[in-house]
């Protein structure tokens, strides 16, 4: 039984309506079925017509029938209504119907092609493609269907799209209705959009009335967006006649021409202007021109846009929307241009920005030197959005370095990032890889070099303490001969023996000695020092020292982001 409301429901008038006059139909086989997308309201709907049947003096019975395949059995549940109704009007309400077992929805359709002069409505509502589509139909054929009111986005939507222009919006709710779109927040979300070929044939027919530069011009607007300038918008569409892979801007008066005809655009209503920059009155009209430019052209336009911002020295963010929109166009800046805007979106934690940058940069480079610096980037970025692609392109990068220094600081990156990937041992041998081809030339007598490949054992010791093997301790002996005069050394071999004690179960209070003298030594000032924290961290939460342990996490924190972790 479905419990009355205390209140009608609101902005619901049309379907009640309906409700009210199927309700005094009652005795004539008329029935209901309120179907739609999930999330628009149905269930909230049916429960306002049971209260609204029950005002009435109906009885509401929900039908929770169990499967009642003999002819026998559902005549018998057929004769139990039919005594039910001889006292009062009836009402029976079928919520989620397409999870209705078959001979329940058999059972339904016999009462409900019996129910003529019997004082009966049935109500049910069905989720649009879901259930079983024939048996559904078959029951619900003679239904008066009702869908709920759309949803408060979907109205929002629409009307933002169309401004509540009477052409535009039948149009648009035609194009949904012919798609079987629901009235429903999620469609709300397609309408920027949705494909409709009835506003795009009265976009041309507008246009071809207007003036012959206008189709160029408002393709041009179309691609610019926010940039949209007269000025710039006369020189993106060109002359008549002109391709759009190379729009020179004409003769003085062709110009003039184009401005003109733009000013005549704003008239009509097919533009408008506000500070400076011309836009679509109606943002489906745009969504119309766009889809209105075949693909490849489109991608040439915005190539030539960004080239025009970019001789303009607009603002890089407008620059690069457009190179995200296009293949490849070989022209120099481009690269550093990505680059400069990847840092820039890294810089304001956007990750997920900086990695659709850089990969458009890197489809600029197939080859070459230039290639390797994007790749490094690129993986360092990956890091903060996802792994693996982030270990494939370091992986490229590392093993395409021709010198054994670079080899040594993508290294540290690609170690980092199969660390991330749960794979320490790869990592570690990733490290040892790039201090074997620094041996040959880290001789005492170069400084640079010998301290790289230290760096490199650093934090490869760092990274192996989780690993069982004793390999970590020859790591220890090579490296406390460096501990006094290179930073991090005696700080990663305290921060090991740390980690190594407490996972031992040995002397708890050598290992707080030891975390504590990785505190001592100062915060992370590189890569290799973050493993360091790490594992004394580890180690302290293992010996109980919570507060410690804490202090090391706060460290990394602070210190960690400005060194790309």
């Amino acid at each position: 039984m479905y419990s009355t409301v205390d209140r009608p429901l609101p902005g619901r008038a049309g379907q009640l309506a309906t409700f009210e006059r199927v309700l005094d139909a009652a005795g004539t086989a008329t029935h209901v079925v309120i179907d739609g997308e999930p999330g628009i309201g149905k269930t909230t709907l049916l429960r306002a017509a049971a209260h609204l049947a029950a005002g009435r003096g109906f009885q509401v019975l929900a039908a929770q029938a169990p499967p009642t395949p003999a002819f026998a059995a559902m005549h018998e549940r057929y004769r139990q209504i039919v005594r039910l109704t001889a006292r009062r009007p009836a009402l029976i309400v079928v919520d989620d119907l397409h999870s209705a077992d078959g001979a329940s929805v058999r059972w339904l359709g016999y009462l409900a092609r019996r129910s003529i002069d019997l004082p009966l409505v049935i109500a049910v509502v069905r989720t649009t493609g879901l259930g079983d589509d024939l048996l559904l139909d078959d029951l619900t054929g003679s239904f008066e269907h009702i869908q709920p009111v759309p949803a408060e986005a979907f109205t929002a939507a629409c009307h933002h799209a169309t401004g509540g222009h009477p052409y535009l919006l039948t149009a648009l709710l035609t194009q949904l209705a012919d798609e079987g779109s629901a009235p429903s927040a999620h469609t709300a979300k397609r309408i920027g959009t949705i494909a409709c070929p009835a506003i795009r044939e009265w976009v041309r027919e507008r246009l071809r009335r207007t003036s012959p530069y206008a189709e160029r011009l408002v393709r041009a607007v179309a691609i610019l967006g926010t940039c949209a300038e007269p000025d710039l918008v006369a020189e993106l569409a060109g002359p008549l006649g002109a391709t759009a892979r190379a729009a020179p801007a004409g003769p003085l008066d062709a110009r003039d021409d184009r401005l003109d005809a733009l000013d005549a655009l704003v008239r009509t209503g097919m533009l408008r202007q506000a500070a400076g920059i011309l836009a679509f009155r109606h943002p489906i009209v745009r969504t119309a021109v766009v889809q209105g430019i075949p693909p490849a052209e489109r991608a040439v336009a915005h190539a030539r846009a960004a080239r025009l911002l970019h001789a303009r020295n607009a603002r890089l963010p407008q620059i690069v929307d457009h190179l995200l929109a296009t293949h490849p166009t070989g022209d120099p800046w481009v690269v550093p241009t990505l680059r400069t805007a990847a840092r820039g979106a890294l810089a304001a934690g956007a990750g997920d920005v900086a990695v659709a940058r850089l990969r458009r940069a890197l489809a600029e480079i197939p080859h070459g030197p230039d290639r390797l610096e994007v790749l490094v980037d690129l993986g360092r970025a990956e890091l903060r959005t996802n792994v693996a692609q982030a270990v494939a392109h370091l992986t490229e990068a590392f093993e395409s370095a021709a010198d054994p220094w670079t080899a040594a600081r993508i290294a540290e990156h690609l170690a980092s990032a199969t660390c991330e990937g749960k794979d320490a041992k790869a990592a570690i041998n990733v490290l040892d890889r790039a201090i074997a081809r620094l041996a040959p030339r880290s001789r005492p007598g170069n400084a640079y070099l010998a301290a790289l490949a230290a760096d490199l054992d650093i934090l490869a010791l760092g990274i192996s303490a989780r690993l069982t093997s004793l390999a970590y301790v020859h790591r220890i002996e090579r490296l406390q001969s460096l501990a006094a005069a290179r930073p991090g050394a005696a700080q990663a071999i305290a921060g090991i023996l740390a980690y190594r004690l407490s996972a031992a179960a040995r002397s708890r209070r050598e290992c707080v000695a030891k975390a504590r003298e990785v505190l001592a030594l100062g915060p992370p000032t590189a890569m290799r020092d973050l493993y360091t924290y790490r594992n004394a961290a580890l180690g302290l939460t293992r010996a109980g020292e919570h507060d410690l342990a804490s202090r090391c996490a706060e460290v990394l924190i602070a210190h960690g982001g400005a060194l790309n972790q």
